[in-house]
């Protein structure tokens, strides 16, 4: 079957098609229990764009592949590879970026686009929690605000349990910062 050097390409291009969806959906898993596994964590949110860019990242390694079946020229097949792999790390790393992280001392924020901001509990003036409304159909969120003027919309995802949701309210209660729910 591989007794042509295209048909590896084939080979890879449904190997993709198979494994890929399995690793968009443990990246998050893995991710999460490597880089925030601490006793200090309450909780870390990722949210569904992050899928979108794995699933991009995979999409451009898949059409890479199918391209490269048709090229001939050995520099050209050197170019898009370099670019395909340098297009999947990016991709990749942008949805694995993309997170809230709850800690016992802080709060960290890192956007899909721009710098991650880390704000100290102790920052906080104010939260408001909106509950799900079901006439409007809007998704329940949190709402931070800060000591600086600046605030923070979390809507929350199925990592914020009851336990969870409790430690935080625990945790805003423990700052005396004001907290209104409706």
């Amino acid at each position: 079957m591989l007794n042509n050097r295209k048909n590896l390409y084939w080979v890879l291009s449904v190997l993709i098609l198979i494994t890929a969806p399995i690793i968009v959906l443990l990246t998050p898993i893995v991710v999460t229990s490597i880089l925030f596994d601490n006793q200090e964590k309450i909780a870390i949110i990722t949210y569904s764009k992050s899928f979108i860019m794995y699933g991009l990242a995979f999409g451009v390694a898949f059409i890479t592949l199918l391209f490269l079946y048709f090229i001939k020229s050995i520099f050209v097949k050197i170019f898009f590879s370099l670019f395909a792999i340098f297009s999947f790390i990016q991709l990749y790393s942008l949805g694995t970026g993309y997170y809230v992280y709850f800690d016992e001392n802080y709060i960290e924020y890192n956007p899909l686009f721009g710098e991650k901001t880390i704000y100290q509990w102790d920052e906080i003036t104010n939260v408001v929690h909106e509950t799900y409304n079901e006439q409007t159909n809007e998704a329940e969120k949190y709402i931070f605000q800060f000591q600086n003027g600046s605030s923070l919309e979390i809507i929350p995802t199925s990592t914020l349990d009851v336990k969870v949701k409790e430690q935080l309210y625990n945790k805003i209660l423990e700052t005396e910062a004001s907290y209104e729910e409706y």
